[in-house]
């Protein structure tokens, strides 16, 4: 008998795919030393060997062909490969040879314990297999793993706001708190590193390997040797058809729960307060780190910062006086367990610490987008997770079935009825809701989007402020203030319920290059800061000095006399030719939006828009604009300025070069109060659109040209030119997309 399934197994099983053959010409090599891959990053770790010499094409284990890079880090390449005994694809994390991964593996094999039957378990991400490759100078080791998609922060970038919709935050947390009821209930595992870079998608399109695996073939990336050994560049994955669930990764940090302990854990914004106290602590302090996170998917900041006032960075005094600000002073009988507790509270738990209790810091302050008895529900949510006793955090389990989370209020119908002008809809999935790929519509409501840029984004559109900060610097933290004027009122926009202030840090401050280079990050997780302003997104113009062309971005060093940065920019791989914007070319003067970012202590702006300037008079209004910003905030408003809200206020001199005196005829006043005018010789579609946009409520989107198009009647061809125009004087800016405008308030 067994000899007769021994020969039924020989019969069916089928032949090994034939290993590939990837080009050796035909790609870009890069010689020049100033042209950087970004995982050069690691520059250090290429020379000393520190890192594996991949190659792609290599075959380890005699049946795992490397086919592309995925990422990289400070102790591992990734890599994904055809398992050519299997007919599947996996990813290779392959570890430095000085690292030392042997307890992550242990915790790997651990995690296969549970009981597979647990809802939780298939949002755990496990290890297929883990195995050595020799080398001379000291082994590497390596984990094979399930390719995933991206992670919750990748997901946030290709969000055009960079904030979940309410269904999509409900549908990821649903499956986390399945994860880590998995963890603590089954496997006694305690994970202390939950962030959005650890939270990922798992692939259920398969075509995207055979897209990834021809691009290679045909369109090799760019790759740099150093030291004799290749560095590529990483290349993303297609977008997919559909996506997967969500699935916990990087167990790296991870430790057993049911052992005391009471060491320093978890990244440090994040922190629960018992390890800032040094108390006992086990799996409460996954749940904290949970309601912490949230903030930072769902509000677009972190909950809190813990930036000491004495300037060194961040400091536990400075995190528990945040804490302090949102919950209340600590029970007593939870300050006697720390072994720290004497440096902050005395024996009567008064705060000894230095730092001022942070005020107006309560949770239903810091909401800003919900409303009525949805926001009472999202506040009882967190409040189940934001406890001072461990004990009185609930369960994964119980939070899992908490009613907010559960809580539908559309269905797929309600939101097809509400879809944009020409939306298509490719599918309504009825048997299994799946997540729109493109506008990430949450799965809940079973509609996937033909196209993300017609889509339904999945949020309220309440709020009232723009998403530069037009209409109001919220808190006074940027550049264009509220009203019209650089006086305008601090409180936020007028237009916001009760006069409070609306959703969103997010400003638009214009600088120079030299105040990007200068800018102070008191910590890494820190916005930066100019003129001890925070700052989220700048604009700023300089002369294109270099151009590095990549298969996902472009990378282009910029000058303006007072200094040099790169500009990112990534590719929209999906665009048509004829939609794809031109590149700048060396020589070449730009107008560049953007957010300052840094990476291994090294700075660049992530470009949103990048304009070329065909006006000269551009430069020198910047710079005017630019200069009025800096001495505004390190030597306040001139005293003539508009205080308050300053609406229909005139802008008598006219900062503007082209005809803004602020008569308020032609153009009209915009709407809180800029008083601008259009030149005379703007078109009357152009007319149109911009009192169109005017008269519009003010959100933190504005108006797609299909809409705008729909309203006034007239082609989408005439309301795109109608907005170049208007984008090239300066009256509107894009904000979700290219194809959504707003009108620009000064």
């Amino acid at each position: 008998m067994a000899s007769i399934l021994r020969w039924i197994r020989a019969a069916t099983r089928r032949a090994p795919w034939p290993p590939l053959h990837f080009p050796t010409t035909g790609f870009e090599l890069i010689t020049d030393d100033d042209l950087l891959l970004e995982e050069e990053q690691f520059e250090v770790g290429f020379e000393k060997g520190l890192y594996y010499p991949v190659n792609i094409g290599d075959v380890f284990m005699s049946k795992y062909q490397v086919v592309g890079k995925l990422g990289y880090g400070v102790t591992s390449t990734v890599w994904l490969a055809r398992d050519l005994q299997a007919h599947e694809h996996v990813s290779l994390k392959i570890y430095i040879r000085d690292g030392d991964p042997q307890e992550e593996f242990q915790i790997y094999q651990h995690l296969s314990t549970g009981k597979k039957s647990h809802p939780g378990y298939r949002h755990i991400r496990t290890a297929l297999e883990i195995f050595t490759i020799p080398r001379a100078g000291g082994d590497h080791a390596c984990l094979v793993q399930k390719p995933m998609w991206d992670s919750h922060k990748g997901i946030l970038y290709r969000i055009p706001d960079g904030l979940f919709p309410e269904g999509l935050l409900k549908g990821a947390l649903k499956e986390l708190f399945l994860a880590l009821d998995y963890l603590h209930t089954e496997c006694q595992l305690v994970h202390t590193d939950i962030k959005a870079d650890n939270i990922m998608t798992t692939i259920e399109d398969k075509s995207i390997f055979d897209a990834f695996t021809e691009e290679e073939l045909n369109h090799p990336l760019l790759r740099k040797v150093v030291d004799g050994v290749t560095v590529y560049a990483s290349r993303r994955f297609d977008t997919p058809r559909r996506c997967g669930h969500s699935v916990l990764s990087d167990f790296g940090s991870a430790v057993r729960g049911d052992l005391k302990r009471n060491h320093y854990a978890m990244p440090d914004i994040y922190r629960a307060p018992e390890v800032m106290i040094r108390a006992a602590w086990s799996y409460p302090v996954d749940i904290w780190n949970v309601g912490v996170m949230i903030w930072d998917l769902f509000e677009g900041k972190h909950m809190f910062h813990g930036e000491d006032p004495d300037g060194e960075g961040y400091s536990s005094r400075a995190h528990l006086a945040e804490v302090m600000g949102m919950l209340g002073p600590p029970p007593l009988d939870f300050l006697e367990t720390g072994v720290r507790t004497p440096q902050y509270f005395d024996k009567q738990g008064n705060w000894i610490a230095g730092v001022p209790i942070a005020k107006d810091f309560e949770l239903e302050k810091t909401e800003l987008r919900l409303q009525g008895e949805n926001k009472e529900m999202f506040l009882n949510f967190m409040r189940g997770m934001l406890q001072w006793r461990p004990e009185d955090r609930k369960s994964a389990k119980q939070l899992a079935d908490d009613p907010w989370i559960n809580h539908v209020k559309l269905q797929a119908e309600t939101l097809y009825n509400a879809r944009p002008p020409n939306f298509q809809p490719k599918a309504i999935i009825r048997q299994q809701p799946q997540r729109c790929v493109s506008c990430y519509s949450p799965d809940v409501y079973g509609v996937i989007c033909a196209d993300n840029r017609k889509a339904n984004y999945g949020y309220s559109n309440n709020y009232s402020t723009t998403t530069y900060g037009a209409q109001g610097g919220a808190d006074g933290g940027g550049f264009v203030q509220g009203g019209g004027g650089y006086g305008g009122s601090q409180g936020g926009s007028q237009d916001s319920p009760g006069g409070s202030k609306t959703y969103g840090k997010d400003t638009l401050r214009p600088v120079t290059i030299k105040q990007i280079i200068e800018a102070v990050q008191p910590h890494p997780d820190a916005d930066f800061k100019i003129d001890g302003v925070e700052v989220t997104q700048l604009s700023f113009i300089g002369q294109v000095h270099s151009v590095s062309k990549q298969a996902t971005n472009n990378t282009y060093k910029v000058d303006d006399g007072t200094g040099l940065i790169e500009v990112k920019q990534w590719i929209d791989s999906e665009a048509e030719p004829e939609n794809s914007k031109p590149v700048p070319q060396e020589g070449e003067y730009i107008h560049v939006w953007g957010r300052l970012k840094s990476f291994s202590n090294k700075r660049h702006v992530g470009a949103h828009v990048i304009r070329p300037v065909t006006d000269h008079n551009e430069i020198t209004f910047h710079g005017l604009e630019a200069t009025l910003a800096h001495l505004y905030f390190t030597r306040g408003p001139p005293g003539a300025a508009t205080t308050g809200a300053g609406a229909g206020a005139k802008n008598e001199e006219g900062m503007f070069v082209g005809g803004y005196d602020g008569a308020g005829n032609a153009g009209g006043a915009a709407a809180g109060g800029g008083g601008k005018e259009l030149p005379r010789d703007t078109t009357p579609n152009a007319r149109k659109v911009f009192q169109l946009l005017q008269s519009e409520p003010q959100n933190n989107e504005g108006l797609h040209v299909q809409n705008i198009a729909s309203k006034l009647g007239v082609s989408l061809s005439d309301v795109y030119k109608a907005g170049d125009e208007l984008l090239g004087i300066g009256c509107i800016y894009t904000t979700v997309d290219d194809e959504t405008w707003a009108v620009l308030e000064y």
